[in-house]
């Protein structure tokens, strides 16, 4: 079995709502790094993006 049939995104919408709801259970936070837009874009968040070595805070899903 390669890792694309095992990491669908089914499977990274059930780790990020098991994530989610493990955060809001216990008023944690969750820091994660991804290369997927369709993530971001699905789970919206406070988003910190990193560029040329800088920290951009206030990153938005239409400057990414």
């Amino acid at each position: 079995m390669s890792l694309q049939e095992i990491w669908d995104p089914e499977t990274t919408d059930e780790i990020m709502n098991l994530l989610l709801r493990i955060a809001g259970e216990t008023n944690a936070a969750i820091v994660m790094a991804t290369h997927d837009y369709m993530v971001v874009k699905k789970f919206p968040a406070r988003l910190i993006k990193t560029e040329n070595g800088k920290v951009i805070p206030h990153a938005t899903i239409n400057n990414l």
